[in-house]
């Protein structure tokens, strides 16, 4: 037998995959705990990332905040004195007309000299605002326009977010961009001795450089081995536009859902995909960071995250496979010793006595399950020894009672034998004449269906002859009332040659007048020179007039040949349809005599089928009860016959069970 359909092997193959349903399950959940372990984990390395990179942001952000108001500062105290607004004094500014802004007692407006130095030793700019009601007027700046000149008589915007706070009378820092530059702001209320405001003290430094250097240090941190940091501008004006990133830097990403979900939070997880790369899904930590107006977010590709799992995976599936195998072939050794050889020793007892040995004695050598087989083979061998003595003595007796049993047989199947024969006889003779009556009245009905078909045939032969003489009675009308139309049609075109006869002659009579005219005016010399143009154009219309009237003659003419040709052969035509309309009438009268023949012949038909069915109902009749008789003697032999094979095969069957019984040694 082959080791693998052995019960050692199949022990083994269960075995293990018991064992592998059971690691594949425990493999499940713990694989799912890692999963969730290492996804915590990298989670948390993403918030951190992001927090310290939002950190160093904040610090940064901080700083500058600190630099501009000591620069705000030093910028307040080169001026020297206090700011005060002169009573009942207004001074024009531009196109505007503000109060007049003192500093120690001396008007502000047009002295530039301090705006200007801060710019030159800054690099960044100042301005000074005045109040005018619940408007900031400009009125010295080092801010330019675009046209050079300086932007005195302009308003800080109530959209501003320092309007508000410095009317208030607080300070703001913010950033702003301009002319594609980062400036650091910082906006202070100038206070009267009431601690009323009475303007505004700006100043903005150039914080490029120092910008690009945080975020070229921002974006050398590591995250991972593929990921970065990146950061969004989270400003009402270029909301979504991205600050710092390896490849989209500049790139506006508004549109983006991802994005929109960054900007409307201050911190968070997000799963997403970058617009160049849509099929690559990344998780990221953000944090926003409202000093800079900036969203700043540590990614790195799910891949990445999910390799360390992956990796655990693989592991765990290969030491899966290595257990399995292991097990299996430590469990079909053990199968082998204990299972395997017990079976061995009671396979060989078994062959034995399929080999029909019943005198070996089956040793119980065991204990357990194997032991109880071994016992319950002695038990079986010692009852089939029983049975096969009692089944020899039983087949000599069977033997004997089945020769008796065949020669009664013998004796009776002669008698049905004889019962048969006559019966056979009888009905041959009767299905033969049956045959010949349905023969004949098959003959009859086919002769009725030809009748009928023929009937059928006239009567639809008929229909057509006079649907045809009716309809070439129609075509002749028609072909006549067309002759009729051509013959007027030729009389017209008659009548129309006269009337071009008519006006030939009035054009050559028009011709000979024009031609006389001409003569006249020429005697008649300067006065009948425009009487002879007249005259030349009247014999030209009338040659043209005569010209065209040759046309329509030469046409009328060949419509007349025309008309002629087709009346001639609609006058033939008209003479060939009346002779087949009365081919087809003398057609229609044949066809109706046809008919009513056809009509007769299939009642004759009809009469003869009907007589020799009756004869053959009859004849079916006798044949039924002769076949009964038949098949009753038929019946009978067959029984005997069956009954003699019966008994021969018993008797067979007898002998072989002797020689069967013979082949088992049981003393």
């Amino acid at each position: 037998m082959p080791f693998y359909q052995s019960v050692s092997f199949r022990l083994s193959c269960v075995a293990g995959l018991a064992i592998s349903v059971f690691l594949a399950i425990a493999g499940y959940f713990l694989l799912n705990q890692a999963d969730d372990a290492l996804t915590e984990v990298e989670d948390e390395l993403l918030a951190s990332r992001a927090s310290s990179a939002a950190t160093t942001a904040r610090v940064y952000s901080a700083q500058l905040i600190k630099t501009i108001e000591a620069i705000s500062a030093l910028f307040g105290e080169s001026f020297v004195g206090r700011f005060e607004i002169e009573d009942g004094q207004g001074v024009q500014v531009g196109s505007q007309t503000v109060p007049q802004l003192l500093i120690g007692g001396e008007p502000i407006a047009g002295n530039y000299s301090q705006v200007d130095s801060f710019a030159e030793a800054t690099g960044g700019n100042a301005t000074i605002f005045v109040r005018s009601g619940n408007d900031f007027i400009r009125v010295v700046t080092s801010v330019k326009q675009q046209n050079g000149s300086r932007a005195v008589g302009t308003s800080l915007s109530k959209d501003s977010p320092a309007y508000q706070l410095n009317l208030n009378g607080k300070p703001f820092n913010g950033t702003v961009t301009l002319f594609g530059k980062k400036f650091i702001t910082n906006y202070t209320p100038i206070m009267d001795s009431r601690g009323g405001v009475i303007g505004i003290r700006y100043v903005g430094v150039e914080f490029t450089e120092s910008l690009a250097s945080l975020l070229e240090g921002l974006s050398a941190r590591p995250v991972g081995k593929a990921g970065f940091i990146f950061i969004l501008d989270s400003s009402k004006n270029e909301p979504g536009n991205i600050v710092s990133h390896p490849k989209l830097e500049g790139n506006a990403l508004v549109d983006a859902g991802f994005v929109k979900e960054l900007l409307a939070s201050d911190s968070g997880e997000i799963e997403f995909t970058w617009p160049d790369a849509r099929d690559e899904v990344w998780n990221a930590q953000y944090v926003a960071i409202p000093e800079l107006d900036w969203v700043l977010a540590a990614a790195i590709p799910h891949e990445e995250l999910q390799a360390p799992v992956q990796a655990l995976k693989k592991i765990f599936a290969i030491a899966a496979v290595v257990v399995v195998l292991v097990t299996g072939l430590i469990l079909m050794l053990v199968s082998r010793r204990l299972v395997r050889q017990p079976l061995a020793a009671a396979i060989s007892q078994l062959e034995a006595i399929a080999a029909g040995d019943y005198t070996r004695t089956i040793e119980v050598s065991r204990n357990d399950e194997l032991g109880l087989l071994e016992q319950a083979m002695r038990d079986m061998q010692r009852q089939v020894r029983e049975v096969i003595g009692e089944i020899g003595s039983s087949s000599q007796e069977l033997a004997v009672a089945s020769r008796q049993l065949t020669s009664l047989s013998l004796g009776i199947a002669k008698g049905s034998k004889d019962q048969r024969d006559a019966a056979t006889s009888m009905a041959s003779t009767i299905e033969e004449l049956t045959t010949n009556i349905e023969q004949l009245s098959q003959s009859a009905a086919e002769a009725q269906n030809l009748s009928e078909v023929s009937q059928e045939a006239s009567r639809q032969g008929v229909t057509v002859i006079r649907k045809a003489d009716q309809e070439m009675q129609r075509i002749a009308e028609t072909v006549q009332r067309a002759s009729s139309n051509v013959e007027a049609l030729s009389k017209l075109s008659d009548q129309v040659g006269t009337t071009i006869q008519v006006i030939e002659n009035i054009a050559e009579q028009t011709n000979l007048l024009a031609l006389n005219a001409a003569i006249e005016s020429a005697r008649a010399g300067e006065a009948g020179r425009g009487f002879a143009v007249v005259a030349d154009e009247v014999r030209g219309l009338a040659a043209r007039t005569t010209q065209s009237a040759k046309q329509i003659t030469d046409m009328i003419k060949k419509m007349r040949e025309g008309t002629r040709s087709a009346v001639k052969v609609m006058n033939d035509n008209v003479s060939d349809v009346q002779q087949v309309a009365e081919l087809a009438q003398r057609a229609g009268s044949s066809i109706e005599g046809i008919q009513a023949g056809a009509i007769r012949v299939f009642e004759v038909f009809s009469d003869i089928s009907e007589r020799l069915n009756e004869q053959s109902k009859a004849n079916e009749y006798v044949a039924e009860h002769v076949v009964d008789i038949g098949d009753k003697a038929d019946s009978n032999d067959q029984a005997v016959q069956n009954a003699v094979q019966a008994a021969n095969e018993l008797e067979a069957m007898a002998e072989k069970l002797q020689r069967v019984i013979k082949r088992f040694r049981v003393a």
